[in-house]
């Protein structure tokens, strides 16, 4: 074909040329011009064809026939540039030459014309034309293979779980995957209109233009560091960040490539060790302050390194590792377990440790001699009077030149407040899943008919599978999977395969909903196609259904062309959905029930019972003396009986108002609220000589009123429980990132620590009214306040030695 466009060329400027010569000379070149390019052009594709396919048949021929069009082509351009150049012997020579040339091929034509005639040249082109179809064919695969490589890659970069980005050198967006626009918040519409900066925190800012311009002067290949950035809801979103630099073959910055790990979970992890570090350091200030003496003095002399030893705040020893003999201790380890120095060295370290955990203490030291070290062995030892202690054993060997453990270098930490706490939490744990087990007795019929329903709805999931759907959107083709045919009670010959047939079985409510989703997403994919609906079946019924869908193919003008997705029958959890609502609905009308009740019920008895109480008073008054002794006593015990009775029922009124009353929360100073509680208690404090100790108390978001009433128990209570001849209290505050923690100290009888848990429930005392009065119910009440504002309430004491009742506020 291209031969042929060639020669329909040359004849087209061969009739130009013969009407160029009608006009005045200079056109007269045209149809040397003409002759000039057609033979030429013929030459080199003559060449073009015998170079492309090899072998030729006729090699002698084919090369005389490429000669001669050659010649007359030269001739032609002779021709042009005789009237200026003085060529004619040339043009004489050449002419000849061509003569010489088309002789020899005439000749040559003969002698190969029988041959050329006899021969079937379709073969021939038959396989010409497989060739140039396998090229066609190859060629073909080559682009679909790039096509599919450069997918892989897009699919790499779009659906990588840690964020990704593409950044000019001056910093703006180029490209960002959906991992980032998911750390950050953002769409990528909305990145991609910005610049890093502004995503990043003001103090970050020089860091990371501090890497940008060594990745851009060549000092660096690429970098990795940590920053931070802000989401779009406005909090600090941490993240490792990863950046190398794309060059030109000419070496000129072309782009930024990052990637960016979400980290503020370890960053999170981070700040709360070092709070706890932080805490720990302050906890060990403040009760070791002889420690800190030591250490600072330790520095001055070599000789007070023995000292430091001594009074480590863990317990440090050396054992012999044949003989598990104690070699050497420290102070600490002595006083803790009450022995002197001479009866722990030299004893076996497994007799220190508790009968019932010398097995763990055996397996240990042997664990020990094999490895070397211990970390974090919990076992618990025994002092000397008999009682026990919680540690934390860590141990490294000394090994001799021949590599075996000669002794340890061994330390026990004293883990018994962690421990006791852990009791605690579980203890209360218990007493959750207690009140939570009474509180829902009435709803164990609705569990039951739940989970009835859930084991339904997990049989039918089992039983059918999710679907899948395909939209080509230019024959608007729609394909289903089985499962969604066997979802709705068809067959799949049933029913048209067409973007409309999903229409039509759309809710009408909800189709107007799922067609702006739709057009949303066309316009805009990074804005998720997701959505519940309700579809008909065969049977005329509706079933919900989710969806799930994305565009996977666009042509080049981003125009979307196909669209793939997923179906999941979720008909069952919308009716679990509904049921669990209506279970919430019913569990809240029981609790407000319950509170009513219990405070009606306390309400309606205070009545018959100051009957009770004031005919008794009368008995006593008209009777007293006038019946026998008996009969006293017995009025007595009616009298006593309903003062307490009353006492009571005015506590559990109080109680209760605490959980109904509205939380009036408002900006408190603390600090306020204690001096209202000692202008109170002002009579009680004179007489008794109270000392109070009050710090600096913060401001926070409280209901004045019912906090008063925890400081006013809580003074009250350190007054009370003190047989010292001048009470004291203390009463301070600190804080860490999300609590202020209060804490109120008395020098008073103090509490066993098994008994730490119950003085905070309702009615619980630890002692006979004939030695304190009360019901027991202020601690409680305290405990329901607390819990109210969103804090806790505990008491760190041990009996004879005081109490430290302590609760935390969010800040």
């Amino acid at each position: 074909m291209t031969l042929f466009k060639i020669f329909y060329l040359s004849d087209s400027l061969l009739f130009a040329s013969f009407l160029s010569q009608l006009e005045q000379f200079p056109t007269a070149i045209i149809p040397d011009i003409a002759i000039a390019f057609t033979f030429g052009g013929m030459a080199v594709l003559l060449g073009y064809m015998v170079f492309r396919h090899q072998p030729v048949t006729y090699p002698q021929l084919v090369s005389l026939f490429i000669a001669l069009l050659a010649t007359c082509s030269l001739n032609s351009i002779l021709d042009i540039a005789s009237p200026y150049i003085p060529i004619a012997g040339v043009q004489v020579g050449i002419k000849l030459l061509t003569l010489a040339i088309a002789i020899f091929a005439s000749r040559e034509f003969l002698a190969d014309s029988t041959k050329i005639l006899s021969q079937n040249t379709t073969p021939t082109l038959v396989d010409e034309n497989r060739v140039v179809k396998q090229e066609l064919e190859n060629c073909r695969q080559l682009e679909v293979e790039r096509y599919k490589s450069q997918q892989i890659l897009n699919d790499a970069f779009e659906y990588a779980l840690i964020g990704k980005a593409i950044l000019t050198p001056d910093g703006d967006w180029i490209r960002v995957n959906s991992a980032l626009c998911e750390l950050l918040g953002y769409t990528e519409a909305e990145i991609l209109q910005t610049n890093f900066k502004s995503m990043t925190h003001p103090e970050d800012v020089a860091l990371e233009q501090h890497y940008c311009d060594q990745l851009l002067s060549g000092e660096v290949l690429a970098c990795r560091f940590d920053k931070r950035y802000y989401h779009k809801q406005g909090h600090i979103v941490w993240g490792r960040l990863s950046i190398s630099l794309v060059r030109t073959p000419e070496d000129k910055p072309l782009y930024f490539i990052a990637q960016i790990d979400n980290i503020s979970d370890r960053k999170q992890a981070e700040a709360d060790l070092n709070l706890v570090i932080g805490q720990l350091k302050l906890a060990i200030e403040d009760r070791s302050t002889e420690l800190d003496t030591a250490y600072s003095t330790l520095k001055k002399s070599a000789a007070q390194y023995q000292d430091l030893y001594d009074n480590a705040p863990d317990m440090y020893l050396s054992v012999d590792a044949d003989s598990t003999k104690i070699l050497r201790c420290n102070q600490t380890l002595m006083k803790e377990l009450g022995y002197s120095y001479s009866e722990i060295v030299g004893c076996s370290v497994i007799d220190l440790y508790h009968p019932d955990f010398r097995t763990e203490a055996k397996n240990a030291f042997q664990t020990f001699l094999e490895t070397g070290e211990a970390r974090n062995v919990y076992l618990v030892v025994q002092r000397k009077d008999g009682t026990t202690m919680d540690v934390s054993l860590n141990a490294q060997g000394f090994r001799d030149q021949q590599g075996k453990v000669r002794y340890s270098r061994s330390s026990w930490r004293d883990i018994s407040t962690r421990k006791r706490l852990e009791n605690q939490l579980k203890r209360m744990n218990a007493e959750l899943e207690e009140r939570v087990e009474n509180r829902t007795l009435a709803l164990q019929i609705a569990i039951q008919s739940l989970k009835e329903s859930e084991s339904r709805l997990e049989l039918a999931l089992e039983a059918s599978g999710d679907g899948w759907w395909d939209w080509n959107m230019l024959t608007d083709e729609t394909s289903w999977s089985i499962q969604f045919y066997q979802m709705l009670g068809y067959e799949m010959e049933e029913l048209p395969s067409s973007f409309q047939t999903w229409q039509s079985w759309t809710h009408p409510d909800d189709l107007p909903r799922m067609m702006a989703l739709l057009e949303e997403h066309l316009q805009d994919q990074s804005i998720p196609y997701v959505f519940d609906y309700r579809t008909r079946t065969k049977s005329e019924q509706w079933k919900w259904i989710s969806v799930m869908g994305k565009v996977v193919d666009c042509n080049d003008q981003g125009e979307p062309l196909r669209m793939v997705g997923m179906l999941h029958d979720i008909s069952d959890r919308k009716q679990a959905e509904q049921e669990l609502r209506r279970i919430n609905t019913e569990l809240v009308r029981s609790n407000q029930e319950l509170g009513h009740f219990a405070y009606v019920a306390s309400h309606d008895l205070q009545e018959p019972l100051r009957k009770i109480r004031s005919f008794t008073e009368l008995l006593a008054e008209r009777y007293q003396g006038r019946l026998d002794e008996t009969a006293d006593r017995y009025i007595r015990y009616i009298t006593d009986g309903a003062a307490r009775m009353q006492g009571l029922i005015d506590d559990l009124l109080s109680y209760s108002r605490v959980g109904r009353a509205e939380l009036k929360v408002n900006p408190t100073a603390l600090s306020s609220l204690v001096k209202e509680v000692q202008s109170d208690l002002e009579k009680v404090i004179e007489q008794r000589q109270v000392e109070m100790v009050i710090d600096s108390l913060p401001t926070v978001a409280v209901d004045p009123v019912q906090m008063r009433q925890v400081f006013q128990n809580l003074i009250s209570n350190a007054i009370k429980y003190c047989q010292a001849d001048r009470p004291s209290i203390h009463i301070r505050a600190t804080q860490n990132k999300e609590f202020w923690a209060i804490s109120v100290q008395d020098n008073g009888i103090g509490i066993s620590p098994q008994f730490a848990e119950r003085v905070f429930i309702i009615f619980q005392r630890l002692h006979h009214r004939g030695e304190y009065s009360g019901t027991g119910i202020g601690l409680a009440i305290c405990k329901k306040i607390i819990e109210r504002h969103g804090g806790e309430i505990w008491v760190d004491s041990e009996e004879g030695k005081g109490a430290i009742f302590s609760f935390t506020l969010p800040r």
